[in-house]
């Protein structure tokens, strides 16, 4: 048995616009015996089925024995693309997010596509997406800004996706 925490925890399942799960806080302490009960469709199973890994967490984490972190991101040492950031605020989102993943403790940290990393790869990420918001800073215009993000970050996995990843950064401007 483990400690296990809900952080607010939300999952929006694909085609609809209300949560199935909505900002669910709840911690169960190692030994703990836990009922969920509810009318149909009130989110009983969705919640262990996240837990279980089996559905995505679209906002929050779920912290397991302060070992094992799921969120709705996987870390990766990687190029972010405009479907993962979609905005600066997002990028702001994004390093609040990493940073209280990392702050955790947690040892491992699984999003909700897939793939499982170390807490070196969250500090790349906090990393990458500081260094993102320094460049939006300093270039005026998507493709100066794309350039120096491949420049700052030459032979990363995920190039291809830059320019659409700037013209999303830079759409408000």
């Amino acid at each position: 048995m483990a400690e296990v925490v809900f952080d607010h925890v939300t999952r929006i399942y694909p085609g609809n616009d209300k949560p199935s799960v909505d900002d669910l806080n709840l911690d169960i302490k190692d030994g703990e015996f836990l009922v969920l009960v509810g009318p149909s469709g009130c989110g009983k199973s969705t919640t262990l089925r996240m837990l279980a890994g089996l559905e995505e967490v679209n906002k929050g984490r779920i912290l397991i024995g302060g070992k094992v972190c799921y969120t709705h991101w996987a870390p990766a040492k990687a190029h972010a693309n405009s479907l993962q950031i979609s905005s600066p605020a997002a990028v702001d989102a994004e390093i609040a997010e990493a940073r209280r993943a990392l702050a955790s403790g947690a040892e491992l940290f699984i999003g909700g596509h897939g793939g499982a990393a170390g807490a070196d790869a969250v500090r790349f990420k906090i990393d990458y997406l500081e260094c993102v918001k320094r460049l939006l800073a300093a270039n005026g215009t998507a493709d100066e800004f794309a350039h120096a993000l491949r420049a700052a970050y030459p032979e990363l996995p995920g190039e291809a996706g830059l320019d659409a990843l700037a013209q999303a950064l830079y759409a408000d401007r």
